[in-house]
């Protein structure tokens, strides 16, 4: 199985509430760069996963257009920044698709890299950049045993 971790892109600052900020103009530019980089690649999406906020919704939404493999949005909130990595690789144990793109937020993103790579989610870990793609592969669904194939970064590419 491969497990994709999609951080949302650049947001706007300021809105009523954290739900409802939108991507910034080079949120948006760089979610592009990053799907036409993955869409070059051999690897592939079966299902998406985002948080019900709008930004990372947006960030499925712009990514899974440009990659073009005509993959439906999902939402759930068990990818809101406030709930525990263990709940995610939970869902992960389950799950039946070979290739999931899961879309959110930090710190839940960064503490499920590292829960998947290391085992931990221990603050030395890797911290995802808004935007910041990267695959996770496992042969077996579980903390500590996927090997992180390769992060696509804005501006880092």
């Amino acid at each position: 199985m491969n497990v994709y971790l999609l951080r949302h892109g650049v947001a706007e600052l300021k809105t009523r509430t954290d739900a409802e900020r939108q991507l910034s103009p080079l949120g948006k530019k760089n979610i592009v760069n990053i799907a036409a980089q993955f869409r070059a690649s051999k690897y592939s999406i079966d299902r998406c996963i985002a948080s019900p906020y709008l930004r990372a919704r947006q960030t499925a939404e712009l990514f899974l257009n440009a990659i073009e493999l005509g993959i439906k949005l999902e939402s759930n909130s068990m990818l809101l920044s406030q709930n525990k990595a263990v709940d995610v690789l939970r869902f992960l144990e389950t799950a039946k698709e070979k290739n999931i793109l899961l879309v959110g937020h930090n710190p839940l993103l960064s503490e499920l890299f590292g829960l998947l790579t290391q085992g931990s989610t221990n603050y030395d870990m890797k911290i995802l950049a808004a935007g910041e793609l990267c695959c996770i592969h496992f042969e077996t669904v579980g903390a500590g045993l996927g090997k992180n194939l390769f992060n696509l970064a804005p501006g880092k590419n």
